[in-house]
């Protein structure tokens, strides 16, 4: 994201690097992270830049805790996966799109076979 510690330090990251609409189910994510729940081990979000972009972030989350097992501190290891996203989303449409065409072509021979079946049928009728 091209952004330096002191960019970072000190702010609210739900207010400064959240887009807006998503700030609460973020907030949500990062209760279960310092919660300790598995299933926020993992999680992908959006995160807004200081240009307005937004990155798609794979972050990888654990915590910290003390002699009494009490949480004190989350870490936070992020990468940027937007680029593999869209990547991955422009194949999906590809391979929709694909799968449409096929059945087109499927659907045609059928219905071309149909037709070939019924004229063979009309021939053995009419004794041609």
């Amino acid at each position: 994201m091209g952004v330096e510690a002191s960019e970072v330090i000190g702010k609210n990251w739900f207010e400064s690097f959240i887009p807006d609409e998503m700030r609460t189910d973020i907030r949500g994510v990062f209760a279960k992270v310092v919660g300790g729940s598995p299933d926020a081990e993992y999680q992908e979000n959006w995160v807004q830049t200081k240009k307005g972009d937004r990155r798609m972030i794979a972050w990888h989350n654990t915590t910290i805790k003390d002699e009494q097992g009490k949480v004190i501190a989350s870490l936070s290891a992020g990468e940027d996966v937007t680029d593999r996203k869209l990547a991955e989303e422009e194949r999906e449409k590809h391979a929709q799109e694909i799968e449409q065409l096929n059945e087109l072509m499927v659907g045609r021979e059928m219905k071309m076979m149909e037709l070939k079946r019924k004229l063979e049928e009309n021939k053995e009728l009419h004794g041609k």
